[in-house]
């Protein structure tokens, strides 16, 4: 009996550990802009905003292979879908590896390049109509996003 409930709290311990999830506000760090949803075109697509206001708040679930997901905290069905070179990143309910991100520490411990699994060459950066869209870039991890963890208040009836 002791030995079924050890397993079950080791079993426990390993799926609560094989993945971690956090909401973030998603900045970039040059022009300080946040990752917001444009739903403006077809399929909802990742744009930026300056009013932090306005910004959306994205979880981002990182197994632990190292891959993670990153959804908008609002819809946690969608995903951030590499769709390719220079096109802005599209929020589409399917999943493979074109909704797969590496986070790429920089020289900066709270900065990230965002890169894609679909294609590893290419990172998400600051691009579009007057910089308010962001797309992938071939070779181009000088985008660096930072990462600002929301603390979700916990309600209690």
């Amino acid at each position: 009996m002791k030995f079924n409930l050890f397993l079950l709290l080791i079993a426990t311990l390993l799926v609560v550990g094989s993945s971690q999830q956090n909401v973030y506000n998603i900045q970039d760090f040059t022009t300080k802009k946040y990752w917001a949803i444009n739903k403006t075109s077809k399929t909802p697509q990742v744009g930026l905003v300056t009013n932090k206001g306005q910004a959306e708040t994205w979880k981002i679930t990182t197994a632990a292979d190292g891959k993670s997901y990153i959804s908008p905290n609002s819809d946690i069905k969608l995903l951030v879908t590499y769709k390719k070179d220079g096109e802005p990143l599209a929020l589409e309910s399917t999943t493979g590896k074109a909704s797969e991100w590496k986070l790429v520490n920089t020289h900066t411990s709270d900065l990230v390049a965002i890169q894609s699994f679909a294609n590893p060459n290419d990172y998400a950066n600051v691009g579009g109509f007057f910089g308010n869209s962001v797309v992938s870039s071939a070779n181009n991890q000088d985008t660096h996003w930072k990462l600002e963890q929301i603390h979700l208040k916990r309600v209690t009836k």
